[in-house]
């Protein structure tokens, strides 16, 4: 990136020289970012077993549910069924 000395500078190179700083800026705010997030963070490792508890726990309950309707089902297919008494 080439420094601007002159003052007398045509508004075009002003405007290119600006428009390089802006993108090195940006650039290095997208670096500094994914920097940031891929760093592990110390109540990464917590959340993380939380999560997996909460979808384990919500797991057991869906099979449960199925169970149950499973169960309920055939209840009510025996009731309709005079002769499986």
């Amino acid at each position: 990136m080439a420094a601007i000395d002159d003052t007398s500078a045509p508004p075009k190179r002003i405007a290119d020289v600006i428009g390089e700083i802006g993108s090195t800026a940006f650039q290095t705010n997208i670096v500094t970012i994914t920097a940031r997030s891929a760093r592990p963070r110390p109540n990464q490792a917590t959340a993380s077993k939380q999560v997996n508890a909460a979808a384990d726990q919500f797991d057991q309950m869906t099979q449960q549910k199925s169970a149950r309707v499973e169960q309920s089902a055939a209840a009510a297919d025996s009731l309709k069924d005079p002769t499986h008494k």
